[in-house]
């Protein structure tokens, strides 16, 4: 992804760098934004990732981060992969090494945190390649249910993730 973003971005300001998101390699307060799209699902501490972000924060400064849905499509996922042997290897490492989080864990963990929302909206994403659906054969049903679900069920149930867009106050607030 940094080969990628350093051949698209072209501007002499731009730095891409490859770091832990529990330890970021930067002084307290450098950014005036900061934006993680994709990555969150992976960490195992999210408030350790989320004191980071802080630190890194200048006052006032924007956080926009994207938290992966815990919908009701991915609460069937695990359902079905806890009670059916599968052995679709993409999808089951995606299930055990994903986090998900309900709209209420991402209020509670970014104020937690010190970062105040200033917006949450869902996002919904449709498939641009076939799916780990039995060799891809099954996408057209998945996009489907896509559109389908996202007509029918509330945002909560059914998008894919949370868009969030939070700053970091003059001041720390602590909430518990």
């Amino acid at each position: 992804m940094i080969v990628q973003a350093k051949k698209r971005i072209r501007n002499s300001n731009f730095r891409a760098i490859k770091a832990d998101m529990m330890e970021l390699p930067f002084k307290k307060s450098s950014f005036e934004k900061v934006f993680s799209f994709r990555s969150i699902k992976y960490v195992q501490n999210l408030d350790r990732v989320l004191a980071e972000i802080y630190r890194v924060l200048m006052p006032c400064g924007t956080f926009v981060v994207e938290f992966p849905n815990k919908s009701l499509l991915i609460q069937l996922a695990s359902w079905i992969l806890s009670v059916v042997p599968l052995r679709m290897k993409s999808v089951r490492w995606y299930m055990e090494n994903s986090r998900f989080y309900t709209k209420k864990d991402i209020v509670y963990n970014m104020r937690r945190n010190g970062l105040i929302i200033i917006r949450m909206y869902p996002l919904f994403i449709l498939p641009a390649s076939p799916l780990p659906t039995f060799g891809g054969s099954l996408t057209w049903l998945w996009i489907l249910f896509d559109r389908m679900g996202s007509l029918i069920l509330a945002p909560k149930w059914f998008a894919r993730s949370w868009v969030v867009s939070a700053v970091k106050p003059k001041k720390r607030k602590i909430y518990e």
